[in-house]
């Protein structure tokens, strides 16, 4: 369906804000790959109608995220806790299209971002969480500095033993001018062999422990990219990269180790394009779809603690 992009931005910033539930996430580096085998892309005819084409897509996906705690200072009388941190991603996206008229959808997408975060504890079990990251999100055709965006968050956070929840706003240049939105925070975690975590937007998913060293994950993890992009239909450069996957999880504790492995169903690849405009993206763009197939992923963690 046509879609106002601003709401692919929020979607972005709402994950962008799930980074904490008591403090900083534990520091550690995940490296992981995923496939998806080739799909048909689906053309917009019109508002909420697609015609399924013989043009396909097939994609593989490498990704890093590196978290790494610089301080952390707690007082054990008071609960107070200030926490500072700085995290590096990296994700590289190939995608090998085949039978297209036009060009609609990139070869390859390429997101490096590095941010420093900082959380601290507040009156009432209040929190604030803060960060901000500078990043290069592109195509890799023509890499200037309207692939550089520069991202902040803010989000006053109220902490409960089994859940929290918070407001704040981000702020991006990826508009090509400063773009302020709202965020919410909402998070709930619970169980022991079963384990439940709601973090909205970014993942619901239920863990249920088969071992002290294995367990299995079933869950709903969507995924949202924006990134500045060369050569596409009507001349914009402003693309919203949208996956919902449904998958199956199996992992293995090693130590400071954790193997894990699984695959799902993708009922939803989607593609936006904007003017590079704050107008722009405010408009109802046409999506460029993929059609529902499966996936594999497979990855590494290690944990420094």
């Amino acid at each position: 369906m046509p879609k106002s992009f601003a709401i692919s931005f929020l979607l972005l910033f709402l994950c962008i804000s799930q980074r904490t539930f008591a403090q900083l996430p534990p520091s550690g580096i995940t490296v992981n790959v995923d496939y998806l085998p080739a799909s048909k892309y689906r053309k917009p005819i019109g508002e909420e109608k697609y015609e399924k084409t013989k043009a396909s897509s097939s994609q593989q996906r490498v990704r890093f995220n590196g978290n790494f705690l610089l301080a952390n200072k707690g007082d054990l009388a008071s609960g107070n806790i200030r926490s500072w941190g700085i995290t590096v991603n990296g994700s590289y996206t190939q995608m090998n299209n085949k039978g297209y008229e036009q060009k609609v959808i990139p070869g390859e997408l390429l997101e490096i971002d590095a941010g420093i975060q900082h959380f601290r504890s507040l009156k009432n079990n209040w929190g604030l969480y803060s960060a901000v990251s500078v990043g290069l999100y592109t195509d890799m055709e023509k890499i200037n500095g309207n692939d550089v965006f520069i991202n902040g968050v803010a989000m006053f956070i109220k902490r409960k033993p089994k859940y929290a929840y918070g407001f704040g706003a981000g702020i991006t240049n990826a508009t090509g001018v400063p773009l302020i939105l709202p965020g919410l925070f909402f998070q709930w975690q619970t169980g022991n062999k079963l384990k439940v975590n709601v973090t909205l937007p970014e993942n619901i998913s239920a863990t249920y422990l088969l071992s002290q060293q294995t367990d299995l994950t079933l869950y709903f993890r969507p995924k949202f990219g924006v990134y500045d992009v060369e050569n596409m239909p009507e001349g914009k450069r402003l693309m919203s990269f949208i996956q919902l996957p449904l998958g199956l999880e199996h992992t293995w504790h090693l130590k400071k180790l954790d193997l894990f492995y699984g695959g799902g169903i993708m009922p939803l690849r989607s593609f936006d394009y904007s003017d590079k405009s704050i107008s722009g993206i405010f408009k109802n763009n046409p999506s460029h779809q993929l059609s529902t197939n499966v996936f594999l992923n497979a990855g590494v963690r290690w944990n420094f603690r």
